[in-house]
């Protein structure tokens, strides 16, 4: 609804229906209700939180790393898992220099679709960090299989599932207080 809201407004002439597109997989799952194993990566201690994301600047990365800089510093130790080519993952360490001492951030590389999924589920909750956004089928997957979901607050988020916590997107402090809730 928030997109099409945007289209209206910017073509006023222009019929638009909201018709999300979703995969068999993903469609079978979203009827089913599943239980989640509540292994390591869903403890407190050391939790890990996963963003599955290309480094583009409305994705808000050096913002999460600034983010975990602050919990560093806090003495948490819950990590953060990306998915970065390498090429990003230099241009965000030009951008963030303490990303390479931070210990709690790691980049997993490109990913299959199923490695993502499978890589969410075992996570204590999906990260989804970014300013804006078409439609964000991360979102509807973690809400398909049960992950918690820390989210930016933004208005396509509701429109897509019920995030768990919520963060001001430019303030890496909301980012980081959302991570300890």
């Amino acid at each position: 609804p928030t997109m099409a809201d945007a289209l209206a407004r910017e073509h006023p002439r222009a019929r638009v229906q909201v018709v999300p597109f979703v995969d068999h997989e993903l469609f079978a799952q979203l009827g089913h209700e599943q239980a989640r194993s509540e292994g390591p990566a869903s403890s407190r201690e050391g939790a890990s939180f996963f963003y599955p994301a290309e480094l583009v600047g409305h994705k808000n990365h050096e913002t999460l790393v600034q983010a975990w800089i602050l919990l560093r510093q806090r003495g948490c130790t819950a990590r953060l898992q990306l998915t970065l080519r390498p090429e990003e993952l230099q241009a965000l360490e030009r951008a963030c220099p303490q990303l390479t001492s931070l210990g709690t951030v790691v980049n997993l590389g490109r990913l299959s679709r199923s490695q993502v999924l499978e890589t969410m589920r075992a996570s204590a909750g999906l990260l989804f960090a970014s300013r804006t956004e078409t439609f964000g089928l991360p979102l509807l997957e973690a809400a398909a299989h049960h992950v918690p979901v820390l989210a930016a607050e933004r208005d396509f988020v509701p429109d897509v599932c019920e995030p768990a916590q919520t963060f001001d997107p430019p303030s890496p402090r909301s980012l980081a207080r959302g991570v300890q809730r």
